[in-house]
């Protein structure tokens, strides 16, 4: 490399790493040019979290093209293989094509895989689809100006954070400072911690600027709370799902109230068992008792089907059932009947009335009586969690936006996951979907006079009714049904679950804004299961926040 050529190479360093010193959060200490076997680090930021991200800062006048793009790439996990990122700053231009690949590769680090991308990581050999997801690019304009506004605009909003109010021939004259200030670092492989970095810009531009206005700063506080019964707390006493509370919803009591008065009706139906049949040789059938006896079948249930009904009707009703319950008289209907996709044929019935009226009831309880089961399964299963009822409040005085929140729970704890969640079955999936949904009502702050409700970002698919053209055709909409039931509950759970922290489960959420003294609930509770008290530790970054604000919460169990 020439002089001027290192001049300039160095020159790019100090500016990409200027910029990406603003732009990124939570890092504790930037190094340029680190000392390293291989010498191809040319950036190196170590996190909060104990993570790090090696940079290769690279430029040219000429297209960067795949290979090369793949080498460098090559030569930075080599030189720094215990890194959790490998970034390109890539400085000049490239084909549409290199541009695909550079947008595919940044989209899989975002977990965002289209056919293009999935094609070009196919293309990518053993030791880069390896790391793929640990790998990023910036592809930033080579020329200088350009680079120097782009460090302005960002340095002007640090500045801003920071209660400055600065003109623009002063910041020309401060970011020209600044670059000069990295420049000397990667000469000599100095660090500095961001405490550090952000300490020394500000001392130094109010010694050297001391007509830059200042005024007051902006302070946006932003905390968690649990928030439970109207009341925010730090300290909160585990509550499992109020299962007494669910088990008295407008769901239940509406099933068990048509249930009970179809028991009764049913019961008001008084018929004898059915008649004995004398047995009859084969061999001496007459046409009309082969007819009978083999296109026609007793509408009674078998025992094991009446115990059962019964044991429902006991938990689920409180009701006694009687053997006569089930009596139908000698009430037959047809084995074999037509039906098809475009035929709503039924079995003929052979008996009286009467008979005919207690079967259809009896059927109607049987199916009634089965989803509520199916409700109540799912109500107890959801009632053996404990629930983590969690807000966002900006207690300051500044509208804030962009915000996240991390959370970190006890490595081992038993989280409730979409992935994780029991399947009702297929008679009451349409109970837990959507925003009028059991799921909606019993896990889901709804807005009050102290909280917003987390926006809702489900929108239902409609269905189309088509007939069965065959079995396949059947158990494809049971599947497509319960897809649906998935991706409702990672809308309503709204969250990523992060396990690779060795000490924690890390949970992510993100909020769109939030006003001044206003207060907005989580998407959902948290669900888990655990045998001891834990505490919930919290991190939270904003747009319009220098700082990372923490804090720390009790689970009492």
């Amino acid at each position: 490399m020439g002089g001027a050529e290192g001049a300039r190479g160095y020159l790019y360093q100090a500016i990409a790493c200027v910029l990406n010193s603003m732009r990124e959060d939570n890092w504790i200490k930037v190094q340029m040019e680190p000392v390293t076997s291989e010498d191809k680090v040319d950036i190196a930021y170590e996190y909060e979290d104990g993570s790090y991200k090696a940079i290769q800062v690279k430029s040219s006048i000429n297209n960067f093209t795949k290979g090369e793009i793949f080498n460098y790439f090559k030569s930075l996990i080599r030189d720094m293989s215990n890194a959790n990122e490998y970034s390109l700053i890539l400085i000049g231009t490239c084909s549409d094509n290199t541009k695909t690949i550079i947008n595919s590769i940044n989209k899989i680090r975002r977990n965002n895989v289209d056919k293009t991308t999935k094609s070009v990581i196919n293309d990518l050999d053993p030791e880069l689809k390896a790391v793929k997801e640990k790998l990023s690019i910036d592809l930033l304009n080579n020329d200088i100006y350009s680079l120097e506004s782009n460090i302005m605009r960002e340095f002007n909003y640090f500045l801003s954070q920071h209660g400055y109010s600065v003109d623009y021939p002063i910041l020309e004259l401060i970011v020209g400072a600044i670059n000069y200030q990295f420049n000397k670092f990667s000469t000599n492989s100095s660090f500095i911690t961001k405490k550090d970095y952000e300490k020394q810009i500000l001392e130094w531009i109010n010694f050297c600027y001391p007509q830059i206005q200042k005024g007051k700063r902006k302070r946006v506080s932003l905390i968690v709370n649990y928030y439970y019964e109207s009341t925010f707390q730090d300290i909160f006493e585990g509550q499992k799902v109020d299962v007494d509370y669910l088990f008295k919803s407008k769901y239940v009591l509406e099933k068990k109230k048509r249930l009970i008065s179809l028991f009764n009706e049913i019961n008001s139906i008084q018929l004898s068992n059915k008649t004995a049949v004398k047995n009859i040789e084969k061999y001496n059938l007459t046409i009309q008792d082969a007819y009978l006896l083999y296109n026609w079948c007793d509408c009674e249930y078998n025992e094991e089907l009446k115990e059962e009904i019964k044991d429902k009707s006991k938990k689920y009703l409180d009701i006694t059932i009687e053997d006569t319950f089930f009596y139908l008289g000698n009430l037959k209907k047809e084995k074999y009947y037509l039906t098809g996709p475009f035929i709503n044929s039924k079995p003929r019935f052979k008996g009286e009335q009467n008979e005919i009226e207690k079967y259809e009831k009896l059927q109607n309880f049987r199916y009634g009586l089965d989803e509520l089961t199916g409700i109540m399964e799912m109500l107890e299963y959801i009632g053996e969690y404990y629930i983590i009822p969690l807000a966002l409040r900006n207690i300051g005085e500044y509208y804030d936006e962009k915000i996240r929140v991390k959370l970190e729970l006890p490595k081992d704890i038993n989280l409730l996951t979409p992935d994780e969640f029991k399947l009702p079955i297929i008679d009451v999936l349409d109970y837990f979907i959507g925003d009028t949904s059991i799921l909606n009502c019993i896990l889901k702050h709804h807005s009050d006079s102290n909280v917003e409700e987390y926006p809702d970002s489900y929108i239902p698919i409609p269905k189309i009714s088509m007939p069965y053209l065959s079995n396949k055709d059947y158990y494809d909409e049971i599947k497509n049904d319960y897809n649906e039931y998935k991706r409702y509950l990672e809308a309503l759970m709204n969250v990523r679950v992060f396990d690779d922290n060795k000490d924690y489960k890390i949970l992510e959420y993100e909020f769109t804004e939030l006003k001044p003294k206003e207060n907005i609930a989580f998407p959902s509770f948290i669900l888990v299961k655990y045998d001891k008290s834990f505490k919930i530790r919290f991190k939270i970054t904003s747009k319009n926040s220098s700082d990372v604000q923490a804090g720390e919460l009790n689970y009492i169990i």
